[in-house]
């Protein structure tokens, strides 16, 4: 993912957050899909949190993603460019960005060391996901198919 586009996914979902602080649930019918965005948007906001957590500014950075999410819109810039040198510097703290923001499902082949992966065929019919192989030391990977493709099609 781009780092723009990783950064715009971001601060949507802290947006999101921020916005629904201290809000209540009008219905029954939207409770489930907005708990589960309220968590999912704050497992990102910790996730971001522990990373500017570890940046050597005395925790500026991490008081001012905390006033952001308290509804405080004038750290907003502060926090994208902060996102974007992270991004762009760690590409661990970038690929757990893409994690949490990313739509679909994983699907992983992770081959040992020393070990033989043939004839495997992973199909997503989502239409949306990631699909990925880690190999390790000595590995041997043949004849591995992996598909994303909607199942109507």
């Amino acid at each position: 993912m781009v780092v723009a586009a990783l950064v715009a996914a971001v601060m949507t979902a802290l947006t999101s957050l921020a916005a629904t602080a201290g809000s209540a649930i009008a219905t029954n019918i939207g409770n489930d899909v907005y708990t589960k965005g309220k968590a999912e948007a704050k497992h990102l906001f910790e996730t971001v949190k522990a990373r500017f957590a570890k940046e050597k500014d005395g925790a500026l950075a991490t008081q001012a993603l905390q006033e952001f999410a308290d509804g405080n819109a004038d750290y907003e810039s502060l926090i994208k460019i902060k996102l974007e040198r992270l991004i762009e510097e760690d590409p661990v703290f970038a690929e757990t960005l893409t994690q949490c923001v990313q739509s679909g499902p994983l699907q992983s082949l992770i081959v040992g060391t020393e070990a033989v992966a043939r004839d495997i065929e992973m199909t997503n019919t989502l239409g949306a996901g990631r699909q990925i192989i880690q190999e390790g030391d000595k590995s041997t990977v043949e004849r591995v198919r992996m598909n994303i493709n909607r199942g109507d099609k």
